[in-house]
């Protein structure tokens, strides 16, 4: 297969795309691929969500949980990411206890009784 249906870039592209994207912030990516923001933000979000549709769904032995602000308002997400692997496995778009434990309430009890180790640096969420 040369290109998903209704692309314009083959898959070759797409991927030389990804690793510049992966190098560099995306004015950069544009600038060494001469592709536009939109196109690459197209190309990354069709990585993404290709990613996503071969992720198992399962919990790591050992994760991290920190809350990254942004836009300079005070606007927070909490970011779950598998240490092992050094993947982020779940954005949440706040920082509340009540959306961390939605998370962890996908697994089942045996899946969460797997976790060994969890290192987390957030407010406190009391």
């Amino acid at each position: 297969m040369w290109a998903e249906a209704g692309s314009q870039f083959t898959l070759l592209f797409e991927n030389w795309v990804i690793d510049m994207l992966k190098e560099c912030d995306i004015t950069g990516a544009n600038r060494l691929t001469a592709t536009s923001w939109h196109e690459a933000w197209n190309i990354m979000d069709k990585a993404v969500r290709r990613g996503l549709r071969r992720k198992q769904d399962r919990v790591s032995e050992y994760l991290g949980v920190d809350e990254k602000s942004f836009a300079k308002r005070h606007c927070y997400e909490t970011l779950v990411c598998d240490l092992s692997k050094g993947t982020v496995e779940c954005v949440i778009d706040d920082r509340r206890q009540e959306s961390l434990e939605a998370y962890f309430g996908q697994f089942s009890e045996e899946e969460v009784k797997g976790i060994k180790a969890i290192a987390m640096d957030m407010w406190d969420l009391t």
